[in-house]
């Protein structure tokens, strides 16, 4: 083949001032410094730019020998990935065998193993969709879910590109390449707004939803090899629309912008503006990304990604900052260790004439690093079953183990379920039937009403589901990252369901994190209207729980930690003042008094005194996370709960 490469000069120093944009914005969005409330377009910035770097380098070693080096593309791409990614990987298992409890080790030890073979954003996107999993947030290798969706692109993308090379029937590589990524970009992104209808997680984490990002970057190359002789005002022009859509982004998107769908359109977009401006040296625009300090960052940029998120994580477990000052410091640590990283590794490790040599050698290092990071993460793994062996640890790990039977039987709907099935328990033939009725904040009760009707030879209906509540109010989730149409649906089926059942008692429970805190209104008018469905269609009384004490803080975890670390377990007692729970008592409290019918329970005080509460209930402990009781504690406050019911409901029950 005779076409040759007609291209710009391979080195942008634009595009390397964008790759400064990039981890500035990502690194600063976690470290929650104001102004970069949506700066996790760092990332779909970083997608592009690959995309664009690697469709070149490909591209151009075809049209320009006619054959590609897959051997050597990979070889090149571990000399400048896993050496860096190996140290932080080891140092990150240090300090969690140092720092972390050993129930977070054994939580940890899994994402790591995905880590080690870049699939990370595959169990990261399937732990996401888990109500009952862990907080993603405090896992200090969530990050690497970029890395991993990086390099399942590197390992494809080549492929594909060689096809279009062998397969498209069109004379120019450059317009068989243009046909494939079209064609590549258009179906990722039908399937990405498909997909976050479904499951944001996974829109978010996959690599196929994603794979339309790097294709914009490569579209992005073979426009450029066209357009080398744009204008310099049409450059500058491209160059400033694509910055400002981009900041644009960073100030304006947050945690509740729906994600990626079209919303990431915006960064990409503007992304690809600024591949098009082609930007020169003479450009007046170019003095910031030209300057030193960017073009350092720029350098800087995958190293400094790499150690940001265990930096903040690690600092996180044991400081809450106070200042934007306090906030800074992860990510000025980060940077130090990142530049010490790109001087004595990460350079001399990609340059070095002995691994480029032969790409054998550089391939053989790579299997070397990832046994040696799967032989450290067994090593992790054996601390902890080792020191979960204890006859303490046993107890807390027990703990967060202890999930009510509804969740297994069924009767506990997860989050894209809205079809119950019987869910009746104890007597058959009593003539009382209760209902529980509402989030995972009222099935925590299950074992406690599940004790008192065996004790009275009652029967009870569990109708809960994640996340839920009974109030009658428009309900955003967070994991599914859009609005929650099935808990609508649900709670209609449900209020059927009590037409049907008849019960004399129906006992609500919610979360009391559904409440709006800048409008408390808007929950009492939505409960208002919950009780007042309950009521048409069922001549019931009606009890709401009060929601149970927040410890703000995973509860096995830190006693978990407390025994590690040798320290007093009162280190997990907490403050018994929680401004949102209270909002939502006085909420629930004022639309109770609105029907004779109902009465508002609150048991907060079997667990806290006035100002604090312990980790533990009647010597058992509380909770199983963050804020579910364990199926003990729930059982352990049984008689309180009878005696409430009792005292409320004498001539009904």
């Amino acid at each position: 083949m005779n076409e040759k490469a007609q291209s710009p000069k391979f080195y942008r120093t634009d595009l390397q001032g964008m790759r400064a944009l990039a981890v500035i914005s990502v690194v600063l969005y976690h470290a929650k410094i104001p102004f970069f409330s949506g700066g996790y377009v760092g990332v779909d910035i970083f997608f592009v730019l690959s995309g664009y770097l690697i469709t070149r380098l490909i591209t151009l070693e075809i049209a320009n020998t006619g054959h590609l080096d897959l051997l050597g593309f990979y070889a090149r791409r571990i000399r400048r990935l896993l050496p860096a990614a190996f140290v932080v990987l080891l140092v990150t298992a240090l300090f969690s065998m140092l720092l972390l409890s050993p129930i977070e080790l054994r939580e940890l030890i899994a994402s790591m193993f995905y880590t080690v073979f870049y699939a990370s954003n595959v169990w990261f996107a399937n732990s996401a969709m888990d109500y009952l999993g862990n907080d993603l947030h405090s896992n200090p290798v969530l990050h690497t879910w970029s890395l991993s969706v990086e390099e399942q692109f590197y390992l494809v993308w080549p492929l594909i590109i060689l096809m279009a090379y062998k397969l498209v029937p069109i004379n120019s590589i450059y317009k068989r390449l243009f046909i494939v990524t079209v064609s590549v970009g258009g179906i990722s992104f039908a399937f990405s707004l498909w997909v976050i209808e479904v499951s944001q997680p996974w829109a978010f984490f996959s690599s196929p939803t994603r794979a339309w990002e790097f294709a914009a970057g490569a579209l992005g190359f073979l426009v450029t090899n066209r357009l080398s002789a744009l204008k310099p005002l049409t450059k500058n022009l491209l160059f400033v629309a694509g910055i400002a859509i981009i900041v644009q982004s960073i100030l304006t998107f947050d945690d509740h912008t729906r994600f990626p769908g079209t919303a990431a359109l915006i960064p990409v977009v503007g992304t690809f503006l600024v591949i098009l401006s082609g930007l020169s040296a003479s450009s007046s625009f170019s003095n910031v990304f030209n300057s030193h300090a960017i073009q350092t960052i720029g350098n800087l940029s995958y190293s400094w990604y790499l150690w940001h998120w265990p930096a903040q994580v690690f600092y996180e477990h044991y400081f809450t900052p106070s200042s934007v000052l306090e906030s800074l410091i992860p990510p000025l640590v980060s940077l130090v260790l990142a530049r010490l990283t790109y001087q004595l590794l990460e350079n001399k490790v990609r340059f070095s004439p002995f691994l480029s040599a032969t790409s054998l050698r550089s391939v053989f290092v790579g299997l070397g690093l990832t046994a040696s990071a799967a032989i450290v993460i067994i090593g992790l793994r054996f601390v902890s079953i080792n020191a979960l062996n204890s006859p303490e640890q046993k107890q807390v790990l027990d703990a967060r183990a202890q999930i009510p039977a509804t969740y297994h039987d069924g009767c506990h709907l997860g989050l894209l379920e809205t079809e119950f099935g019987i869910c009746a328990y104890g007597n058959e033939n009593s003539g009382t039937t209760i209902v529980l009725f509402g989030d995972s904040h009222a099935a925590q009760w299950f074992p406690a009403l599940k004790k008192i009707i065996n004790q009275k030879g009652w029967r009870l209906v569990s109708l809960t589901k994640s996340a839920c509540p009974t109030a009658f109010v428009s309900s955003y989730n967070k994991q599914l990252g859009r609005l929650y149409k099935e808990c609508a649906e649900w709670r209609d089926k449900a209020i059927e369901r009590l037409a049907i059942e008849a019960p004399q008692l129906v006992i609500i429970g919610n979360s009391s994190r559904h409440i709006n805190p800048d409008d408390s209104s808007l929950w009492h008018q939505g409960m208002k209207d919950s009780l007042q469905a309950i009521t048409t269609v069922s001549n019931a009384k009606i009890a709401v729980l009060g929601d149970t004490p927040w410890p703000g803080f995973d509860v096995p975890v830190c006693l978990s930690r407390a025994l590690w670390h040798q320290t007093d377990e009162l280190a997990c007692s907490f403050n018994n003042s929680d401004t949102l729970r209270d909002l939502m008592i006085k909420a629930d409290q004022k639309a109770v008094d609105m029907f004779p019918t109902s009465n508002l329970i609150d048991l907060s005080s079997s667990l806290c005194n006035e100002t604090s509460c312990t980790a533990t209930v009647s010597g058992e402990i509380g909770y199983r996370d963050s804020h579910h009781l364990t199926l003990t504690a729930s059982e352990k406050l049984a008689p309180v709960l009878d005696e409430n019911i009792k005292k409320l409901f004498t001539n009904v029950l």
